[in-house]
């Protein structure tokens, strides 16, 4: 159908003539105005084409951070912790989460891990596995159904490389779930109950889980490649995989011979891979990953972190030193989250009672929050070192400007009963697919650039 411009004209439709009512015309002015608003459009597409959809949700002011916790409760702040957002996940027939659909999500929340701005999952209890493409806005429910025994997830990683997407999750009884194509499908590990007993320093992974083995629990994972990486949990020992989880190595870090054994809860990882781990009897260690690999595997350099003076170096692992940075003692006080900057050396640690403790290199810094429950996530905006906000399990929300040295209360969910266990969050500068932190300029850019274009004309005329 082409109608030309100011003219009462005959229509053929269906091989027919019609002609247009009387005073049914299409005004130059208003055609001009058409093709100019096309033309800032068009403007506007290419803006989108050229910014992906990571641009959309960090600025240089704002990163955005996620909490999980009990009954489903998930938050978002998209200003770097200053304000929250309760998120109503609900699963539909065809498995997708969004407030559109019908029946919400019940289940205890555990952790949360953000692989780039676009693509985070979130796991709990009953297999739980939720998976975002959209920064957090829709959901998936990608839950694997591991055992009709429904075991709980606890701790999730992932990454990104260029046309794939691994995914890591550990749960209940020594369970390790991997996926090379972000949850569409999934291969299960369970490291067996003897493996913990026999003293042997390797072991096998079984390729099914089976409810009825007593295999410590599994707390937190971090993976370098789809091949090499390390799991913590409720055991004093650190557990390395060079294949993917088909076998492991038990490093045994510290020697606590005639002391209770501690286990290890959180585990943060650098951006070359280093790890730093933390758990109970106030034990933090850095594990040097740089020049992991040689020819019997894993090649690292172990060093405690001075929270717990008492504990020694065990000296079995490969160039091991310890390093005397601290006289803060905070033995017996149960670490149960890590976050880690750029580097190893700018770490932040959740734990027992209120406390944060930041390491900066050569020592470390406590603080102690007024909510005396326990610290369970600690998230610091890489780029902003300043800004610390932390997730207690009391429901309470924390945030720090000014390096820890005081924090204020910015949500509180204690009264509903609310009890959170993860967080999450991506910075700007943590994304190198796109230029996040210039995405309000170009629109601005843009925007300019369009009204150039097409206001000049539709003025003349």
């Amino acid at each position: 159908l082409v109608l030309e411009v100011g003219k009462r004209q005959q229509l053929s439709l269906d091989g027919a003539s019609h002609g247009l009512k009387a005073g049914v015309v299409v005004e130059p002015k208003l055609e001009k105005f058409a093709f100019e608003m096309n033309k800032l459009c068009a403007v506007f597409i290419v803006f989108v084409i050229a910014n992906p959809v990571s641009s959309f949700y960090l600025t240089p002011q704002i990163a955005w951070i996620t909490v999980v916790g009990s009954n489903g409760t998930a938050l978002k702040s998209f200003d770097g912790g200053l304000t929250w957002k309760s998120l109503v996940l609900e699963v539909g027939s065809d498995n997708s989460v969004s407030s559109s659909q019908m029946e919400q999500v019940q289940a205890n929340l555990v952790d949360v891990f953000f692989a780039s701005a676009r693509e985070g999952y979130v796991v709990g209890h009953d297999q739980t596995i939720l998976k975002t493409v959209d920064g957090g806005f829709r959901w998936d429910d990608i839950s694997y159904n591991v055992s009709s025994a429904m075991p709980n997830f606890y701790g999730v990683n992932a990454f990104t490389p260029p046309s794939a997407s691994y995914v890591f999750v550990v749960g209940q009884q020594g369970l390790l779930l991997t996926s090379g194509d972000g949850g569409q499908t999934w291969s299960v590990f369970q490291v067996p109950s003897a493996c913990f007993t026999s003293g042997d320093s390797s072991c096998m992974s079984e390729t099914s889980w089976d409810s009825n083995q007593t295999s410590p629990d599994f707390y937190g994972v971090r993976f370098f490649d789809k091949n090499d990486g390390v799991v913590v949990g409720n055991f004093g020992k650190v557990l390395l995989t060079s294949d993917g989880g088909n076998s492991f190595t038990f490093l045994e870090p510290l020697d606590f011979t005639g002391r209770h054994s501690p286990s290890f809860r959180g585990v943060g990882q650098d951006q070359v891979g280093n790890v730093i781990v933390v758990g109970s009897e106030g034990v933090a260690l850095y594990i040097n990953f740089s020049l992991r690999r040689d020819e019997d595997g894993f090649n690292c350099d172990v060093k405690s972190l001075g929270l717990n003076s008492d504990a020694e170096p065990y000296q079995d692992c490969y160039n091991q030193s310890a390093l005397p940075l601290s006289t803060a003692l905070v033995t017996n006080r149960k670490l149960l989250h890590v976050e880690i900057g750029d580097t190893w050396v700018d770490t932040v640690v959740g734990g027992e009672a209120g406390l944060i403790a930041m390491f900066n290199g050569s020592g470390w810094t406590l603080s102690w929050l007024p909510d005396t429950t326990s610290v369970v996530g600690v998230y610091n905006l890489v780029d902003f070192p300043d800004v610390i906000v932390a997730a207690t399990e009391g429901g309470r929300i924390w945030r720090s400007s000014n390096a820890g040295e005081n924090f204020t209360l910015v949500a509180d969910f204690s009264q509903q009963g609310i009890s959170f266990s993860g967080i999450s969050g991506r910075s700007p500068s943590e994304e190198s697919a796109a230029p996040p932190r210039l995405a309000g300029l170009s629109l601005l850019v843009t925007l300019l650039l369009a009204a150039a274009l097409a206001l000049p004309e539709m003025l003349a005329r």
